[in-house]
């Protein structure tokens, strides 16, 4: 059990808890560790309060969506990466929950069944993030239905966005994300097929890496053609994942396209979404925005406050 009767004893007397390492900076192993040794776990999950535990379970989300790149001992990263998926599952409820299948139910009452593997620390795209079901629901609102339409979705996890897309607006979707997770979106399109065609839509499910896309000389055929659409949902967690996003979309969408975000505002992330935003600005984007509350599934006993945007830029003619 993961347990330290030191940071215990601080918060039975509500005193302050301790001091987060700013993900940011890059926090060394043993001072990550330090901090992990103090979070109350095992049979005293639940013994910080609920202003106390919040802050806790964004650090460990954060933590655990960066893969913590900055520690280069494999061993060492493995060992917190473990050992952070454990405190992250204790508190969440599904999120310890072993494969199971979820449904969502779309605006026209449809239902989705999704596959979610359990959770592992390389893999959290087999979970089905809170921002995906948001947009799930308001492309139908913002949007007519169009078959013609091709739509590129970035770090499509389960899949759940891209089968709701092509089921209610007849877009053709080309969902990506890397292999071991595509394996199982392409498990989900298979599931809904039926869903999926129904009104004249389609989708794909290809391996993009962020990292490495291909070259602009190299293209597969899938990514030939510029997107009218492009979704990132869940896109923001380190600066450089905001860079690169933004990198994709100038890349991809077309000249008269519209690139649709959402992601929740994590106290963990803010200044990583100030600057997606800031960079988005800077490449020439506009934007109607707003913000709405939303589901967090890694600890479902907190709302969370999610901001989408719908990205406009002009290109020269």
């Amino acid at each position: 059990m993961l347990y330290a009767n030191k940071y215990y004893k601080k918060y039975r007397n509500n005193q302050n808890p301790m001091d987060l390492p700013l993900i940011k900076a890059h926090p060394s192993f043993q001072e990550i560790k330090d901090v992990l040794n103090g979070i109350p776990s095992g049979d005293h999950v639940w013994d910080l309060a609920g202003d106390e535990e919040k802050p806790v379970l964004n650090w460990l989300v954060g933590l655990v969506a960066t893969n913590l790149e900055w520690i280069e001992n494999v061993d060492e990263k493995e060992e917190l990466l473990v050992i952070i998926c454990q405190m992250i599952a204790e508190r969440s409820g599904r999120m310890a929950a072993p494969t199971k299948v979820r449904t969502f139910v779309m605006n026209n009452s449809k239902e989705i069944r999704i596959l979610e593997p359990s959770l592992t620390y390389d893999t959290l795209g087999f979970k089905t993030w809170g921002s995906a079901p948001l947009l799930s629901a308001h492309l139908p609102e913002w949007e007519t239905p169009n078959p013609s339409l091709r739509a590129l979705e970035l770090g499509s996890g389960t899949g759940l966005l891209g089968i709701s897309a092509a089921h209610q607006l007849g877009w053709q979707m080309v969902c990506t994300d890397l292999p071991e997770i595509v394996e199982n979106m392409r498990h989900n399109v298979t599931e809904n097929e039926d869903l999926i065609h129904e009104n004249n839509g389609s989708m794909e499910c290809h391996v993009l890496d962020w990292l490495n896309p291909p070259p602009d000389d190299d293209l597969p055929p899938w990514l030939s053609q510029p997107f009218q659409r492009i979704i990132a949902s869940d896109c923001v967690y380190e600066t450089h994942f905001g860079k690169i996003a933004i990198a994709l979309f100038l890349k991809y969408l077309a000249k008269d396209g519209i690139a649709i975000t959402e992601y929740p505002l994590r106290e963990t992330h803010l200044d990583e979404i100030a600057e997606f935003e800031e960079g988005m600005q800077q490449a020439g984007f506009s934007r109607e925005t707003g913000e709405e509350i939303g589901q967090e599934d890694f600890g479902s006993r907190y709302p969370i406050t999610c901001r989408w945007s719908q990205w406009r830029y002009n290109r020269p003619q």
